[in-house]
């Protein structure tokens, strides 16, 4: 059950982490144009 819940929150972080560094640029995009 621990191995399980661990990998589960590998997952989450690694999505959580591509999802920040994608939005990334548009933001610094945004934030210069605004």
């Amino acid at each position: 059950m621990l191995k399980k819940m661990m990998v589960t929150a590998a997952a989450t972080a690694a999505a959580i982490g591509a999802g920040a560094a994608a939005a990334a640029p548009a933001m610094a995009i945004g934030n210069d144009n605004g």
